[in-house]
């Protein structure tokens, strides 16, 4: 069985830094309270946006907000 889109979000969690989690705490909240699924397109969007700061800090690109 594959992973959800928060499954996925919470095994990264831990790599990312606080400002980044809220963020993306605060576009997956709104997206469930308007009566989007844990796995539409729009998580996946951001489980990608996390891969990705990951990935940029990684190898030590300027990702400032």
């Amino acid at each position: 069985m594959s992973k959800t889109a928060m499954q996925e979000l919470s095994e990264l969690s831990p790599q990312l830094p606080l400002n980044v989690l809220k963020d993306i705490d605060h576009k997956v909240s709104d997206w469930l309270a308007g009566g989007g699924d844990e796995n539409d397109p729009y998580i996946w969007q951001q489980v990608r946006y996390a891969k990705n700061y990951i990935a940029a800090t990684f190898y030590g690109q300027d990702v400032s907000f």
